[in-house]
C-alpha cells in the first residue's frame, strides 16, 4: 500500500475491530463494570445522559473509531521510522502507551476517575483490549507498510 492516511485508518480500525471485540467479551462476561463504547459516550455526553441507549453507544462507537484511526496514523509512522522488526512487540508496548494516555491521563479530564475506574477488573480489562489494540495495528501496518516512493 502506497498511501500512509489510508493504511493508517485500516490499521487503526482493524485494531479497533479487536479492541472493541475483546473489550466487549469482558464486559459481557462480567469483568468490566463498563465497555469503552460507555466510557467514550460519557466523555462527550453531558452529565447524567443514559448510556445504554443506541444513540449512545453509536456516538461511543465513533469517538472510539475516529481515535483508533488518528493512533493507527502514528503506528504506521513509528513502523515507517523503526522497520518492521518485531512489530508485534511495539505493537504492545504502543498499547501500553496508548492505554496510559487515554485511559489514564486523558479520560480522567473528561470523566471523574470514580467513575471511570470503578474496579481492578475494569482497568485490567481496559488494558487487556488496549494491548489488542496495538498489536493488531502494528502488525497490520508493517505488514503493508508504504514503500519508499520512486524519484522518476
Amino acid at each position: 500500500m502506497r498511501d500512509t492516511i489510508v493504511l493508517g485508518a485500516v490499521a487503526g480500525t482493524i485494531g479497533a475491530v479487536v479492541m472493541l471485540a475483546v473489550n466487549l467479551i469482558l464486559f459481557v462476561g462480567g469483568l468490566a463494570a463498563f465497555s469503552q463504547l460507555h466510557q467514550a459516550a460519557r466523555a462527550v455526553l453531558p452529565p447524567g445522559s443514559p448510556l445504554g441507549t443506541t444513540p449512545a453507544l453509536a456516538l461511543g462507537l465513533v469517538v472510539t473509531l475516529m481515535l483508533a484511526i488518528i493512533l493507527g496514523l502514528l503506528a504506521v509512522y513509528i513502523v515507517n521510522k523503526t522497520g518492521r522488526d518485531y512489530a508485534w512487540f511495539k505493537g504492545l508496548l504502543y498499547g501500553i502507551a496508548v492505554w496510559v494516555v487515554v485511559y489514564g491521563l486523558l479520560s480522567p479530564l473528561f470523566v471523574p476517575v470514580q467513575i471511570l475506574r470503578p474496579d481492578l477488573l475494569t482497568s485490567v480489562s481496559f488494558l487487556a483490549s488496549h494491548l489488542a489494540y496495538g498489536l493488531v495495528t502494528f502488525l497490520v501496518a508493517a505488514q503493508y507498510r508504504p514503500l519508499p516512493r520512486e524519484l522518476v
